[in-house]
């Protein structure tokens, strides 16, 4: 239930590991301001989900993963998008709230898809290694004062909002995710971005995507090395050798995989893995793709997805791994304490056109979501980044 005795705005303190992953995060970019952006992005990131932790235990929190931490163009995105229960929220993290004018990017107010029930504020005083939740604008009384002052984007593609929007009142704010009904705050349908031809310069806020196919040319592209994937060796050598983790981990599962199955892996298989926090877990996703071709002679590809711990500390008991494809639920597994499982696996096959998305989701509503799966060998430049 909701702890309707701590209302009062607070600061959150941040753990040493949270700071250093944000750090290993920034470090991952060139630009300097990129690696300021998304070093406050993460922090923010932190604070608030240990905020919504402590004072609304109950209330699930989704984070997307493509537009809080992995973006190239950082600078670009200064809101990060988050879902609370029913509603979707855009966190602004500012390093100070010296500035009297809070900007925001052009999609985040104009696009259905990017629009937030609530817009919120958090100051990150890196310095002091803590994140205060400082206000928030609900999306309908931004829409009354935008029209009440005839407000226009900037030619940077932002949207200049008055910090006097916002209300001071963090604790509203948990009222509202624990009581307000969502209809109460009316969003736009999504139909596509409404967008003239000229403003096309905001398009790195479109979805980004993790592209498979390149790994079969031992390529990564930049999101997946910004989010720091690392690719594995061939996949089948490693069955046969000593390597160290985490390629003699992988070889191990996978072999324990082909004696349950029957079936070897490809030789053309390969993979990469990924480390990530999630709630404090320290966990580990491995990501195995090949090529096939399917009994009517249809090029087709297959995902395998293993996860697992980064460390001998078991999974977290009620832990939850879900595949969709853009249509419905695919896969969605719970971690079952009985069976005393290592890792949860997902084995997918699609078409060289069908995306997969995983989440992965603790027994406490804490969830991650991954940039899409796809099979691109040869992509477009427009569709990748």
């Amino acid at each position: 239930m909701f702890d309707f005795t701590a209302l009062q705005p607070e600061t959150l303190l941040l753990e040493a590991a949270e700071i250093d992953r944000a750090r290993q995060i920034s470090r991952q970019l060139s630009s300097p301001q990129q690696q300021w952006q998304v070093y406050l992005n993460a922090l923010a990131l932190a604070g608030f989900s240990q905020w919504i932790h402590t004072q609304a235990p109950d209330l699930p929190l989704e984070v997307d993963q493509t537009t809080c931490l992995s973006l190239p163009k950082a600078e670009e995105v200064s809101m990060l998008r988050v879902q609370v229960g029913p509603f979707r929220l855009g966190l602004i993290a500012l390093g100070s709230l010296m500035e009297e004018i809070i900007e925001v990017p052009v999609p985040a107010v104009d696009w259905p898809e990017y629009i937030p029930h609530f817009y919120v504020l958090l100051e990150v005083l890196e310095d002091l290694g803590q994140v205060q939740v400082q206000g928030f604008l609900r999306y309908d009384r931004l829409q009354q004062k935008r029209q009440a002052h005839a407000l226009t984007a900037t030619l940077e593609q932002t949207y200049n909002l008055p910090l006097a929007w916002f209300e001071a009142r963090p604790d509203r704010l948990l009222l509202y995710l624990c009581c307000l009904d969502p209809k109460a705050i009316p969003l736009p349908h999504t139909t596509g971005p409404q967008v003239p031809v000229a403003n096309l310069l905001v398009q790195p806020l479109l979805q980004p995507v993790i592209n498979v196919g390149l790994w079969l040319r031992d390529e990564l592209e930049a999101l997946m090395e910004q989010i720091q994937w690392i690719l594995l060796p061939d996949l089948v050598p490693a069955l046969r050798s000593s390597m160290l983790s985490p390629v003699d981990e992988l070889a191990g599962v996978i072999l324990e995989l082909e004696r349950r199955s029957g079936s070897p892996l490809l030789p053309q298989s390969r993979g990469a893995y990924h480390d990530f926090l999630l709630g404090g877990h320290g966990l580990r996703l491995y990501a195995i793709t090949w090529p096939q071709i399917s009994g009517t002679g249809t090029p087709e590809w297959s995902l395998l997805l293993i996860l697992g711990s980064q460390t001998t500390v078991p999974l977290p008991a009620g832990i939850t791994l879900q595949i969709r494809d853009a249509t419905e639920i695919l896969v969605d597994q719970t971690l079952d304490e009985t069976l005393n499982p290592t890792y949860l696996f997902a084995r997918l096959i699609g078409n060289q056109e069908e995306p997969f998305t995983a989440t992965i989701a603790l027994f406490n509503g804490m969830a991650l979501t991954l940039p899409a799966f796809v099979f691109q060998p040869a992509p477009e430049p427009r569709d990748s980044i």
